[in-house]
């Protein structure tokens, strides 16, 4: 059977604010297909960023005593919103061609700005775009340059919530 280019399997890992100092070790997500593949990429960087470390309206809403689990999750999906400092991970897991062997995981990073474009009660669609602004040879700081963009709905029940995709 012909091996198959592998797809890549995107792995957001969203990073906390304060978790991280500037030059942290990067975690990398690794199933022990083949050992030995250091992660490749990362070789770009991003201006400096200052990380809101206090809890949002959206948060402290949620904290309120004597919500209902519908409202819980209601509330819990709309704190979602927000920008985040971002890293991830490309593994690639499924062969779709011929190949010499697996290839090494790719890093990089971003800007996740999270909007919520839609609150029907009980329907909540939010936009994700991942954003960079790389700083170049010159130390300017490029333009944004979106890499990611998606849209997810949320059906939100008593309880839990379903990703709805479109």
């Amino acid at each position: 059977m012909k091996l198959i280019r592998s797809a890549l399997a995107l792995t957001a890992v969203l990073c906390a604010a304060g978790v991280f100092a500037n030059e942290a070790p990067r975690y990398t997500f690794s199933w022990p297909i083949e050992g030995g593949l250091a992660p490749r990429g990362g070789s770009t960087k991003g201006p400096p960023v200052t990380l809101d470390q206090s809890e949002s309206p959206a948060w402290t809403r949620l904290q309120e005593k004597g919500l209902s689990d519908f409202e819980r999750d209601r509330r819990a999906i709309l704190a979602m919103a927000g920008t985040y400092r971002v890293t991830f991970d490309f593994l690639e897991v499924t062969p779709f061609g011929a190949q010499d062997g697996a290839k090494a995981p790719y890093q990089s990073w971003g800007t996740e700005k999270v909007y919520v474009d839609s609150d029907k009660g009980e329907f909540i669609s939010l936009v994700h775009i991942l954003e960079m602004r790389i700083v170049q040879a010159d130390g300017k700081v490029s333009e944004p340059m979106v890499t990611k963009a998606l849209a997810a709905g949320l059906a939100v029940s008593a309880g839990g919530h379903r990703r709805i995709q479109r």
